[in-house]
């Protein structure tokens, strides 16, 4: 669930040393975990994007980062989403498609992803709270129908500071290239891209202040942006 701290990012904002940075974090919400977009004021029954599975911008003992779209979990508790998650430990690094449908447990997919590989992640509604979740690379294609009630309230692409199920937040890693493009969703049934929908940015900020993951304004395109993480 998407956690918001308003007065942290007051400290955040007064921290960051580039204007251009200032600025575009001023017109994000502050979020204890998430980093980037959230749309509202629909009924939502799709969402998809193209996510790059990111480098890492250094070596760390231990650093998680997830990228992923979804459906719901802005103020509810119900959350369906997917999408790729990459491991730092040390030298090693490793990736992972996955999917995960609230209160359950996150689920792996098997699937090989390499640095920068394009991952067309799809979520859709093919019946009345029966969802279609679709993960492609390449010619690698998994594909699996689940029944979800979903409250149909939001819809996001989102860059993680993954949590354990206690609720720790995992050291969020630092990387670059966690890119998403050809962003889009179904709102009231019909297919939109991100600038049509006004979403919410948000941006992850420290308990201590100071910005960990800001996204860009979205693209000429409006079906794009990009979040480069720091490592706290």
């Amino acid at each position: 669930m998407l956690r918001f701290c308003p007065l942290l990012l007051v400290f955040a904002l007064l921290a960051t040393p580039a204007a251009a940075s200032a600025q575009q974090a001023a017109k994000l919400a502050p979020s204890l975990n998430w980093a980037g977009y959230v749309a509202t004021n629909a009924y939502y029954s799709g969402v998809s994007a193209l996510i790059e599975a990111p480098t890492p911008s250094s070596l760390q003992f231990l650093g998680v980062v997830a990228s992923w779209v979804g459906i719901g979990g802005v103020q509810t508790h119900d959350l369906v989403q997917a999408g790729v998650q990459e491991i730092n430990q040390g030298p090693f690094v490793q990736y992972q498609a996955w999917y995960e449908l609230l209160p359950a447990a996150e689920r792996a997919v098997v699937m090989d992803i390499q640095p920068g590989a394009w991952v067309l992640v799809d979520i859709y509604e093919v019946g009345f709270n029966l969802w279609q979740i679709s993960i492609v690379n390449g010619t690698n294609v998994w594909t699996s129908r689940f029944s979800y009630a979903s409250s149909h309230t939001s819809a996001e692409w989102v860059v993680e500071e993954p949590s354990l199920a206690s609720g720790r937040l995992l050291p969020l890693a630092g990387v670059t290239g966690a890119n998403f493009g050809q962003m889009g969703a179904i709102a009231n049934g019909v297919h939109a891209i991100p600038a049509q929908l006004f979403p919410q940015g948000t941006a992850i900020v420290a308990p201590i202040g100071g910005l960990k993951a800001v996204p860009t304004a979205l693209g000429g395109d409006g079906a794009s942006f990009t979040v480069t993480t720091a490592q706290f």
